[in-house]
């Protein structure tokens, strides 16, 4: 093969192997699923900022999560479980007055 031959071989090669790449990364630069989070703002128009705040006064930052009605709304390994929204994300329910609205959204198992 002539030098002309091999590049023009690599370049064709090289726009396939990008045009491939942007294709599957799309062009959506808003959140993505399950991401961290600090406020809802940061999550899918879907899905709710879950914190479990560590009693230091001190910003948390959460997972985006979808809401739900039972554990078969969340992907593997999440369960559906009640939170109280407050600002603009949601709490643990657990030591929070039985008044206050209560939001059903997917958290990880590991999350408390």
């Amino acid at each position: 093969m002539r030098p002309q031959q091999l590049l023009i071989f690599a370049l064709v090669g090289l726009s396939l192997g990008l045009s491939w790449y942007f294709a599957r990364s799309g062009s959506d630069t808003g959140p993505h699923p399950r991401a961290e989070c600090l406020t809802h703002a940061s999550c899918q128009s879907s899905e709710r900022c879950v914190v479990v705040p560590k009693g230091d006064g001190f910003a948390t930052m959460g997972q985006c999560g979808e809401l739900c009605t039972n554990d078969d709304g969340c992907p593997n390994g999440w369960t559906c479980r009640a939170w109280v929204e407050e600002k603009s994300y949601l709490l643990p329910e657990q030591g929070r007055p039985a008044e206050l609205p209560r939001v059903m959204a997917c958290a990880h198992h590991t999350v408390h």
